[in-house]
């Protein structure tokens, strides 16, 4: 059974869970000691309880008979002759607000879209041969118009990466990371808590998520290469990704 309460309680649980890990992600010795995979469980927990706002068959009712009460007249108090309420006016602005956030991101994601159709190209037979090598199947465009490398769209994934003079070795490690971003469905997920962020563009905290979320996906990278090498080849992946 989906109620008022049940579906106030979800949103405020997603949020909080979202505080949580943007505190916990700057704790070094919580990440050392539990890994990635505990702030990436709290964000998947937060985000089944938000889309999955319902009680259970024998929920615990805690009473309240000032707080709540107040709350919901205030809700409900009528202005323009009882026709619009304080509650209506409130849910119309978190729409809208969501709406100018909506458009926003695609406008964004539609002007880095055209931004990338204009980078002009190179051509490195070195890191073709190595993407060949390692059997990417992805778009590999060499550009000097991106800094450091990194993969783009979010449906049709392209792996950007500027003519860097690296090492065979360090090429190797620096495409396999991209590959396990597209692998992974990074850039789906990203694509997701966008959305999120402007459902709760409220919320500051879920703002700021979008730079921990990136922050989270790259550890995440990290060990999942990691996990494929021996650790004379971990030592040198991280060099070749400082």
């Amino acid at each position: 059974m989906i109620s008022t309460y049940s579906f106030a309680l979800s949103i405020i649980l997603f949020n909080l869970a979202l505080v949580l890990v943007f505190l916990l992600r700057r704790k070094r010795y919580f990440i050392a000691r539990y890994g990635i995979q505990v702030l990436i469980l709290i964000v998947a927990l937060g985000i089944i309880r938000l889309f999955s706002p319902v009680d259970g068959q024998f929920p615990h009712v805690i009473r309240s008979h000032k707080v709540i009460p107040a709350i919901r007249s205030a809700l409900g108090y009528g202005i323009f002759g009882n026709q619009i309420t304080v509650g209506k006016i409130l849910l119309a602005v978190w729409l809208g607000g969501t709406a100018v956030f909506l458009i926003r991101d695609v406008c964004l994601i539609l002007r880095f879209k055209w931004q990338r159709a204009g980078y002009t190209e190179c051509n490195n037979a070195q890191v073709r041969a190595i993407a060949k090598e390692l059997g990417i199947t992805k778009p590999l465009v060499i550009t000097p118009c991106v800094p450091m490398p990194h993969v783009a769209g979010h449906f049709r994934q392209v792996i950007y990466v500027p003519p860097l003079e690296l090492s065979e070795e360090d090429w190797k490690y620096v495409l396999q990371h991209e590959i396990q971003h597209i692998a992974a469905h990074d850039q789906q997920i990203k694509l997701f808590f966008l959305f999120l962020r402007s459902l709760f563009w409220w919320n500051p905290v879920s703002q700021l998520f979008i730079k921990e979320l990136d922050a989270i996906l790259e550890l995440r990278c990290d060990d999942q290469v990691c996990a494929k090498l021996s650790e004379d080849e971990q030592v040198s992946y991280f060099g070749a990704m400082r």
